[in-house]
């Protein structure tokens, strides 16, 4: 690998690859550090690291909308959460993501994954309960809707306190529900 010092003319200067192939160049102001040239000519700055054995590269942005400080910056916190957490940065960013994925989203695929094994009516149906009895929850994430949250609002929707659909669906649930003739089962079929 080719290491200098990243300036912006010599960073521009950079010719792109052979079809098919990255090439990487090092700063020698920031070890670990890189620069990838494309066959496009795209070129992206990234910190490549070994650790505990495994290799680590984080991709930290595009040149030049990313200047060659700002990389730099980015790159030094990236290898000082390496060697504090000795952990990848990319497992801590996919868990961040993980953790935002909202109701909403994870009703979408789930019923993207369960394509042709559900019935057209059996999704919408999950959308019209979830929007009707949880309509505030579908852009919150997943991860924030606990145990006492769904206990919580249970109780509130058979006593019929909670109601985020224009109309209900099913008739009139505190009627049902105040004269015992209230089954989920009728929300399930």
């Amino acid at each position: 690998m080719i290491t200098f010092n990243f300036t912006k003319k010599s960073i521009i200067e950079l010719p792109a690859t052979p079809s098919g192939q990255q090439i990487e160049y090092g700063d020698t102001t920031v070890i670990g550090l890189r620069i990838r040239v494309g066959a496009s000519g795209i070129k992206s700055f990234c910190v490549a690291r070994r650790r505990d054995g495994k290799f680590i590269r984080v991709t930290l942005g595009r040149f030049p909308e990313m200047t060659i400080e700002v990389a730099r910056m980015k790159a030094l916190e990236a290898l000082g959460e390496v060697a504090v957490t000795r952990r990848n940065p990319n497992e801590r960013r996919r868990e961040d993501e993980g953790r935002a994925i909202t109701l909403r989203a994870a009703l979408d695929e789930y019923k993207k994954s369960r394509a042709g094994r559900i019935k057209k009516s059996t999704a919408d149906q999950y959308e019209r309960l979830l929007s009707n009895f949880s309509g505030d929850w579908l852009e919150t994430p997943l991860a924030s809707i606990d145990r006492a949250s769904v206990e919580a609002r249970h109780v509130a929707i058979t006593a019929g306190g909670v109601w985020f659909g224009s109309e209900p669906q099913r008739g009139d649930l505190r009627a049902g529900v105040a004269s015992g003739e209230f089954k989920w089962s009728v929300f399930l079929d």
